[in-house]
Parts: structure tokens; sequence; C-alpha cells
């Protein structure tokens, strides 16, 4: 009995583990964005931005933009238009100057 408490909270700090290299959401700018990194205020959809795109891609392809408005960490707020459905409002990201936009 005196062993399974300690062995208790061994197993349980154990679940709390994060992958240091866990990407929640990525995907690619369709916009100019600065780089740096911040939160995700808000998302806005914009229909058919990509029709164009994704009927050449095939009917599978997402046709919709994903507008992030980012509050980064140096104060200011900028807007990134992106190709994934797949962020959240709360994410921290990062975009890059590639035009990669990452949330972790």
């Amino acid at each position: 009995m005196r062993l399974a408490l300690p062995a208790f909270l061994l197993l349980l700090s154990g679940c709390s583990l994060v992958d240091p290299n866990y990407i929640a959401a990525e995907g690619h700018s369709l916009s100019a964005a600065a780089p740096g990194t911040g939160f995700i205020r808000s998302i806005a959809i914009l229909p058919h931005a990509r029709a164009a795109q994704s009927a050449s891609a095939g009917a599978s392809a997402d046709p919709h933009a994903y507008r992030l408005f980012v509050d980064m960490d140096d104060g200011h707020t900028q807007t990134v238009d992106v190709d994934s459905a797949k962020f959240m409002t709360g994410q921290r990201v990062q975009i890059e100057a590639g035009g990669r936009v990452v949330a972790f």
C-alpha cells in the first residue's frame, strides 16, 4: 500500500509528457504576412477563395481559405490567409518567412 501512491504518481507524471516535435496544425500562407509568433484571436472562412486551385487538385480538395487574425507577441495584430482548416482560436502560431504557418 505504501508503494501504491508513489507508483500512481509516477504513472500519472508519465502521461503529461509532450512531444517537442508535435505540430497541432500546419498550413501555407496565401497572403503576405510578417514572420513572428503570436496567438490566433479569431478565424474567418473565405468561401471558395481557392476554388480554381481545388478544381485542378481534385474533388476532395478544400475550396475555402481561412483568415487568421493573430495577436503578435510584439503587440500588433495581423491577418494571414492560410490553406488549412486545422487551425483553432487560441492556438499559438509561428509565421515563417517562407509562408509556412505552424500552430503548436
